[in-house]
């Protein structure tokens, strides 16, 4: 089996309903377009087996045809393909045979005529995914996949036509992959199928077809042209490739997770590293994957909210939009499950109506990974927001409980001195406290204050742990911030708030999480009062003066830090150590 890359799983990006109907049946009319040597002027299609039953649901005719104008798979003209034809003088007509029985279902003859008189017929069958081969050229058994660029050559079955093509291709540097010669008889009529790396200069075409027995020769570039995959050469040779490429095929989810823990990186460093040797095996750089993986996010982005065109069967229609409803009424799935349905649902109703969707890997699966990925990103913006608020309620609260207005002023008097280094900042840093609290002081302390604080970004930097980075969140906010130390314990809650709130998902219903946020959240703001019954204590930065309870809790804040420290400390030695 071929090893998959990225576009392979994540892809065609393409325009509904079928990826195999569609897709796949507009790459046939498109490969077998570009034998001709001039314009279509007539075509008439064969269509056998379920292209015969389904052609006109799923978009198969409008399909065929706007393949044989020359338009893609993610053009949204293929819609309106039979008005364009018209327009361009395309004459087309369907011929359905469910009688006759062939190798494949999705099996269809294309005879066509262009504006030079000639003629070309062509049996194609749709493979799945969008990919498509061609079977028969002129009643030649051919097998031409379009997966490289094919270079087909007809010819007299005579000696020295190879000979003398691969000799051009090698002086101008193209190098061949594979070679396939058909005939129908010794003798007679001969095609040769050479799948090559790069694309044949106009001249080297020419005079390819100078030679006496060749008849013609026609150019089938690969489905993935017009998305323009950079074909500069990579950084690696091939055989490097080859050899990166046998670490990087894993043979499973275990396989693969090791070896991310192993060298540090994730889930998609790592399948992109992957799909990076798989292009290089093939000559390919990978430079172009990221500029096709944002067209897939956008085109995903677009295709979950339908656009109220009419579906292609009128069976669905509108269910995206009554899902939103339910949930703003309280009547839906829930906030998790109503929004991913609500965005499949959504994407079904764009590829059902001819609109452009990301095949993934087909068409009928269109709306998962658009879901789950949209949702996800939804909860990480929301997820930042409340954090933010959070961070921004928990600094300013308890200045404003206790010092009004005062210690307000105070707060913000203190933040215009983050660059200033003035003794009376470093006095109030919860870090630098517990360095005043040991007895030291001077450079070393500057020094610890800094090696603390990078520290944190690094271990930040490589958790792969929610709560975890949370806690070196809150270790940061207490840290950099001049609040006193005695209210840390506001920022260390941020982490405690999500483990605990993550632990009620499970459990609890979603009315009742909603009550334990808000519980929560105001025991949170209870503390610093909880604070003042205790100890007595008002808010002062001139004291460094700690009760029993205050150490006790300041002791808690540290533990919390040191357990998430020991969890993520093989990650930081595989990452910065290189142990």
């Amino acid at each position: 089996m071929k090893p998959q890359g990225i576009r392979d799983i994540i892809g065609p990006i393409m325009v509904g309903p079928s990826s195999s109907h569609t897709a796949g049946a507009l790459r046939i009319a498109s490969m077998a377009r570009s034998l001709l040597a001039g314009e279509p002027v007539h075509v008439k299609f064969t269509l056998y087996g379920s292209f015969s039953q389904t052609y006109k649901g799923h978009g198969t005719d409008k399909a065929l045809v706007a393949g044989m104008l020359g338009m893609h798979a993610d053009d949204t003209r293929i819609a309106t393909s039979f008005t364009e034809a018209r327009s361009q003088g395309l004459e087309f007509e369907f011929v359905c045979d469910p009688v006759t029985k062939t190798d494949h279902p999705n099996t269809v003859d294309i005879d066509t005529m262009d504006a030079t008189g000639m003629r070309v017929s062509v049996r194609g069958v749709s493979i799945g995914g969008g990919a498509a081969e061609l079977r028969l050229v002129d009643g030649v058994a051919v097998n031409i996949t379009g997966e490289s660029t094919s270079l087909i050559i007809r010819q007299n079955d005579e000696p020295g036509v190879l000979a003398h093509v691969s000799g051009l291709l090698a002086q101008a540097g193209i190098n061949i992959g594979t070679v396939s010669l058909y005939r129908d008889r010794r003798g007679g009529i001969a095609i040769v199928v050479m799948e090559i790396d790069g694309e044949v200069p106009e001249e080297v075409e020419r005079t390819i077809a100078e030679f006496p027995a060749i008849l013609r020769v026609r150019i089938v570039p690969t489905d993935s042209s017009h998305q323009r995959l950079e074909r500069t050469a990579p950084d690696i040779s091939v055989e490097e490739a080859l050899d990166a490429f046998a670490q990087l095929d894993f043979a499973g989810a275990a396989e693969m997770l090791r070896y991310c823990d192993e060298n540090g990186c994730t889930l998609s460093k790592a399948f992109m590293r992957r799909d990076e040797m798989l292009l290089a095996c093939n000559g390919r750089s990978a430079e172009g994957t990221h500029v096709y993986l944002e067209k897939v996010l956008r085109v995903m982005r677009e295709s979950v909210r339908p656009q109220g065109r009419p579906t292609m069967g009128r069976l669905i229609g509108g269910e995206s939009l009554a899902l939103d409803a339910l949930e703003a009424h309280g009547a839906g799935l829930g906030l998790a499950w109503g929004r991913l349905c609500s965005y499949a649902t959504g994407v079904l109703e764009t590829n059902a109506s001819m609109g452009r969707i990301v095949a993934a890997p087909t068409a009928g699966s269109s709306g998962v990974i658009p879901a789950v990925l949209l949702y996800l990103q939804e909860q990480r913006w929301k997820e930042a927001a409340r954090l933010i608020v959070y961070g921004a309620v928990c600094v300013f609260v308890p200045f404003a409980f206790y010092g009004g207005l005062d210690g307000l002023r105070l707060l913000l008097a203190n933040l215009s001195q983050l660059t200033a280094g003035t003794n009376y900042f470093h006095r109030v840093q919860f870090f630098q406290g517990m360095l005043t609290f040991f007895h030291i002081s001077g450079r070393l302390a500057r020094v610890l204050n800094l090696v603390f604080l990078l520290g944190l970004v690094m271990l930040f930097w490589c958790t792969k742990d929610r709560v975890r980075r949370m806690t070196y969140l809150a270790a940061m906010l207490a840290f950099y911030p001049p609040n006193g130390y005695r209210y840390m314990l506001l920022f260390f809650l941020l982490p405690l708030f999500a483990w605990a709130e993550e632990r009620s998902r499970e459990a609890a219903k979603p009315a009742v999480r909603q009550w334990f946020k808000a519980v929560l959240f105001a025991a949170v703001f209870s503390v610093p009062t909880l604070f003042g019954l205790l100890t007595g204590f008002r808010l002062s930065f001139s004291s460094y003066t700690l009760t029993y309870v205050e150490f006790f809790i300041y002791a808690a804040a540290w533990a919390l830090l040191a357990l998430a420290v020991c969890g993520d400390l093989p990650a930081f030695k595989r990452r910065f150590c290189h142990v």
